[in-house]
């Protein structure tokens, strides 16, 4: 699959040039996460596991594409910004604890408004003890 998304990506779409590679494979990955997931519902629904009805996933448009992952390059981070090279611009987040491991994963998410939040995920992190509840 990735191969035909790199056919498309120099043939027919010139707008997904734009886009580094990991951030369209990621996306062919949720489409297949997706589908693999309708089928597994079509499967237990007939040996009887389960009553839910999951309807077949449905590609969005992409101006109704919301989030955008990177996995190992494309982005840059320098104490509380991050630099995303592909958008050629720079965000400001608010860093509320230090990262215990390697950072992973970016993710960032625009919603209906128009803000964006990012997430990171880190590997090799310390489980986060909870602190005792007050009041």
């Amino acid at each position: 699959m990735n191969a035909h998304i790199a056919k498309l990506k120099k043939r027919t779409k010139p707008h997904w040039k734009q886009l580094p590679s990991q951030v369209v494979q990621n996306v062919v990955l949720r489409i297949d996460k997706g589908y693999q997931k309708f089928f597994q519902n079509i499967k237990d629904r007939k040996s009887g596991k389960t009553t839910k009805k999951v309807g077949r996933p449905h590609i969005k448009p992409h101006h109704k594409f919301n989030s955008m992952t990177w996995t190992q390059a494309g982005y840059k981070i320098e104490g509380n910004r991050i630099y995303i090279s592909c958008l050629k611009k720079w965000f400001t987040f608010w860093k509320h604890r230090e990262w215990t491991g390697t950072i992973k994963t970016v993710t960032i998410k625009r919603d209906h408004v128009g803000d964006y939040s990012i997430s990171f995920a880190c590997a090799d992190a310390e489980p986060i003890v909870p602190l005792p509840l007050t009041g």
